[in-house]
């Protein structure tokens, strides 16, 4: 197999190369087949175009089959394609090869956020936040409950239900309030960041959403 490539994506092709060498004394008649799991469509030569070139496998000859795999989104939740291929001719079969190649699994979350109103001018005025966080990673994560973590928000965010499962590209959203305080007041703005878990990836990157105070000239 091209096995110093980096595994990592839907319909990524391994390459399969299946070495069968006859240790036997008594020529075998052809053809050469090999069989394999997860089954792919194996293309073995023909007995004439090795060794001394007749129509069998004679002693210590050696016949090279080729097949091709595209990887599936399971196997790189699994994060392994297994292979087991067995190799037959003239009746005599081999005892099944295993190969195991390793996908490289991304479990990545990315957060944006945003907030509403986007200005505030009194006390205890309500800002709601809405969070989306994305699998930006290659994996499907969960089942597993996803939250968000907010510097302004004293509890973890929950988003989505506690048993959520995050396809690759796909997004989760959740929303959260905020009051504004004594402090906000004299200020001229509310920033706040936060970051998203879950699933067994995060934290992310942090994302940052700024509120204006409209009784503040903004520089």
């Amino acid at each position: 197999q091209n096995a110093a490539d980096i595994f990592n994506t839907v319909g990524q092709i391994i390459n399969y190369n299946y070495a069968v060498t006859y240790t036997g004394s008594a020529s075998l008649a052809g053809p050469v087949t090999v069989a394999d799991t997860p089954a792919t469509t194996i293309t073995c030569p023909a007995l004439n175009t090795i060794g001394n070139l007749n129509n069998t496998l004679d002693q210590n000859e050696i016949i090279i089959c080729k097949s091709t795999y595209g990887i599936t989104q399971a196997d790189l939740n699994l994060g392994t394609v297994t292979k087991i291929a067995t190799a037959s001719v003239g009746g005599i079969s081999s005892s099944p090869v295993t190969v195991v190649t390793a996908m490289t699994q991304n479990k990545t979350l990315t957060l944006t956020k945003s907030a509403n109103p986007a200005t505030y001018n009194q006390l205890s005025q309500v800002i709601t936040y809405t969070y989306a966080i994305k699998n930006s990673g290659n994996v499907a994560l969960g089942p597993a409950q996803f939250t968000v973590a907010d510097n302004h928000i004293s509890t973890p965010i929950k988003c989505g239900a506690d048993a959520t499962t995050l396809l690759p590209t796909e997004t989760l959203t959740c929303t959260a309030t905020y009051a504004i305080v004594q402090a906000d007041l004299n200020a001229a703005l509310v920033t706040n960041s936060a970051t998203a878990s879950g699933g067994g990836a995060g934290p992310s990157q942090p994302a940052t959403a700024t509120v204006n105070n409209s009784n503040v000239i903004q520089p």
